[in-house]
């Protein structure tokens, strides 16, 4: 299980996560290890946990980003 990302205004291990997935896609068929991960693992990846809070100014920018959801709650704290 790979999850990053817990709040929308940290994305750098979201872009991180999806080249992980991209990576594993791609490579799966052209690499012995991949394959190998990809046929004998069950690989669960979240890439991003608070999409409200990360996509808050729109569906085109991260621009405005924040920490908290939709709610104005913190996901990471109650």
């Amino acid at each position: 299980m790979y999850s990053s990302s817990m709040h929308g205004d940290e994305a750098t291990g979201y872009v991180l996560m999806l080249r992980l997935i991209d990576t594993l896609l791609s490579g799966n068929g052209n690499s012995a290890l991949i394959t190998n991960l990809v046929k004998n693992c069950e690989i669960w990846i979240n890439p991003l946990a608070n999409p409200d809070g990360t996509y808050r100014g729109g569906d085109n920018t991260v621009t405005g980003a924040w920490r908290y959801n939709a709610n104005s709650k913190d996901i990471n704290s109650s």
